[in-house]
């Protein structure tokens, strides 16, 4: 059954969250070399629900312009490290991981889940990091606060 079917049962109503996270986690000074002033992630998970397990979990939908004819593309990097930013938020205001990460493409009813481990948790440190990086070098000398 698909992750966007699995909300019905005891669990919590699914609900969209707004994410507001100072990055990195527990530690700013890491990136006052960048020119870029605090760094702050902002994004909005589509559905954050609790089964009737009491177990968390994380829905995000897209629509791409996929067909039935023509299927989904495997995640970008930005997808990716969107959905793990989502779970590293969601784990520390929850203080548990979420049981499962899925993406789900709409228009074609495919899914893809994302593991949430140690490994993952190393990787959103890696492609946010990078991110942030690619950031500073377009500023260049753009001044402190100043908007993308």
């Amino acid at each position: 059954m698909p992750a966007s079917g699995r909300t019905a049962g005891r669990g919590s109503e699914p609900r969209g969250v707004g994410i507001h996270a100072r990055w990195p986690p527990g530690d700013a000074a890491i990136h006052a070399d960048s020119g870029l002033g605090t760094i702050y992630l902002s994004g909005f998970i589509d559905r954050l629900y609790r089964d009737s397990a009491g177990r968390w979990h994380i829905l995000d939908f897209k629509t791409n312009r996929v067909t039935d004819k023509t299927p989904p593309p495997p995640p970008s990097p930005n997808t990716e490290m969107q959905m793990l930013v989502y779970a590293l938020a969601a784990e520390a205001v929850l203080k548990t991981p979420p049981a499962s990460l899925v993406l789900h493409f709409l228009r074609t009813g495919d899914e893809h889940a994302f593991a949430w481990n140690d490994a993952a948790r190393r990787r959103v440190q890696e492609l946010v990091d990078r991110g942030i990086a690619a950031a500073a070098a377009l500023l260049g000398s753009r001044p402190r606060g100043a908007f993308l």
